[in-house]
């Protein structure tokens, strides 16, 4: 195996144990949680905002997340939005944080929570020394 075929493998590893759990998490929790509360009319009429705007940052974290490991995947590297990556990366660090804080009862919920915005500020670094060494 070539050098970059073992670097996509253990990319790919770490995503299905870095983003897997916190987006099957972000899914369970929009269908369960999010959009119920669309529909049922007992809801205070500033809990959907507040929900909606909740669900927007883990989304843009996320997707930032998703966008960086498919960044790095390429063979030749080209990052065309890295400020928005970069803010993605704190925005997703500091969400992480947040909702470990309210789940420091349950180590394991901690780490889920912390995972992606660790693996994505790792991989966007490497993905930009990547970038750096190629042009």
């Amino acid at each position: 195996m070539d050098k970059l075929t073992t670097f996509r493998m253990g990319l790919t590893l770490a995503a299905v144990l870095g983003l897997m759990p916190l987006t099957l998490l972000f899914i369970a929790g929009c269908i369960g949680f999010f959009f119920p509360m669309l529909v049922i009319s007992e809801q205070p009429l500033f809990a959907i905002p507040i929900a909606m705007g909740l669900m927007s940052i883990s989304l843009f974290g996320l997707w930032s997340c998703w966008k960086i490991y498919l960044l790095s995947m390429a063979e030749i590297p080209v990052v065309p939005n890295r400020r928005l990556l970069i803010c993605g990366v704190a925005v997703t660090l500091i969400w992480g944080g947040v909702l470990a804080g309210f789940t420091h009862k349950f180590p394991q919920l901690v780490y889920i929570f912390m995972m992606p915005g660790l693996l994505s500020a790792a991989l966007l670094w490497h993905t930009l020394r990547r970038e750096r060494q190629a042009g």
